[in-house]
């Protein structure tokens, strides 16, 4: 399929894949599914392999990401070379996904919340994810020495590489809280209409929080509390643990904030980690929406769309065109039938010198040409490679 560079509002009934097409879009920059799946579910089925190749346009530089996966086994392409690590694509690719379950970031448990801001925070910082992948390796360790008899001075020394690193990851986390939260209370005001006020607190596990000085919390609490760690035998201090609350009028909001104010803060940090994408790296990135505003007073509906801007490339799923008739997107009918050997691609919709086509054959799409920093096309060839190929 080849998108036009404003994006496109897909549409159709429910159940005929407007989430999947969102899904092999996102696919190319997070190398996975949004949905945490295994990769064998997002195979069709009766299938045991499957291929996706997406086109961009990446800071006037065309793109390509390939994925293959079969016999259990995949590989990843950034233009045709092999991809050492799947987190490489953060580098490149900037894609927001607004889900419906991002609901549970804000009504959740502190997983949920701490995954949220620790994926933005690669996007927006692509060191972070080494700070994490070390403190996460160095708390393995220290657990693993935790479940055994061990020497004093072997604890100490994991004690103070524990405490160094879970020192970068708090840090870094609230380096980025002090730039997110004003911009979430300032789009947040504008979605309510000033009508509810918000906040973002970081919430230190075991403590009360973290001082301005993080390492002298993880040493006070090792020294005074560290035979309760012996005991339950895990770290029960650190950025692992941590939780980041939203609130809105002064309460938490996972606990007193109805569904309609839970659906917009969440809708309001996938806004906001956008804006600091963009405001960060001078790039525009993707933005997909996956039927999130269906649940939403028409006000607040009104007021988000308003908030979009007209840089990104925005795909919209939806079964109600309605919700969307101010917001001049190309539209994409699901519903219609294409035949599967249909040569040229059959033009679905077009608006003034602007086509929106669908392609089912196997020749690779075009790279769409915009003036924003990062469009994208997708192709989602879904014949099984032959098992052993690597694309």
């Amino acid at each position: 399929m080849t998108f036009a560079p404003e994006g496109a509002l897909i549409t159709g009934k429910n159940g005929i894949g407007k989430t999947n097409l969102l899904e092999a879009i996102a696919y190319s920059a997070y190398g996975k599914s949004i949905r945490s799946a295994p990769d064998a579910e997002v195979m069709r089925f009766n299938q045991s392999a499957f291929h996706l190749a997406g086109f961009f346009q990446y800071r006037e530089n065309p793109l390509q990401i390939s994925v293959n996966f079969s016999g259990g086994k995949k590989n990843i392409l950034l233009d045709k070379e092999p991809l050492k690590k799947l987190s490489e694509l953060y580098r490149y690719l900037k894609i927001i996904y607004f889900s419906p379950g991002d609901i549970m970031v804000i009504s959740g448990s502190p997983r949920l919340r701490r995954h949220f801001f620790d994926q933005a925070i690669a996007q927006y910082d692509y060191s972070y994810i080494e700070i994490l992948r070390n403190y996460l390796h160095i708390l393995q360790q220290r657990n693993a020495m935790l479940k055994t008899p061990f020497d004093s001075q072997i604890k100490k020394v994991w004690d103070e590489k524990f405490m160094e690193a879970g020192v970068m990851v708090v840090e870094a986390r609230k380096r980025y809280l002090s730039i997110f939260t004003p911009l979430f209370k300032e789009n947040y005001a504008k979605i309510s209409t000033a009508k509810e006020t918000t906040d973002v607190v970081y919430c230190a596990a075991e403590i009360d929080e973290y001082s301005d000085t993080v390492h002298e919390d993880f040493l006070a609490y090792v020294k005074q509390r560290g035979q309760k760690e012996i005991a339950y035998q895990r770290s029960l201090i650190g950025p692992h643990l941590d939780d980041i609350l939203f609130l809105i009028n002064g309460h938490q909001a996972r606990d007193y904030g109805s569904q309609g104010q839970q659906r917009s803060l969440a809708i309001c940090m996938r806004l906001t980690q956008a804006q600091l994408v963009q405001n960060h790296e001078n790039e525009n990135p993707i933005l997909i929406f996956d039927d999130v505003l269906s649940d939403l007073d028409a006000i607040r509906t009104k007021q988000i769309i308003s908030m979009m801007s007209t840089k990104n490339q925005v795909f919209i799923a939806t079964p109600n065109l309605d919700l969307y008739k101010d917001y001049k997107l190309p539209v994409i009918h699901m519903d219609v039938p294409v035949e599967q050997d249909a040569v040229p691609a059959e033009v679905v919709e077009q608006d003034a010198d602007l086509a929106v086509c669908v392609e089912y054959d196997a020749v690779p799409a075009e790279v769409v040409e915009q003036d924003a920093d990062l469009a994208v096309c997708v192709e989602y060839d879904a014949v099984p490679a032959e098992p052993g190929v690597s694309l």
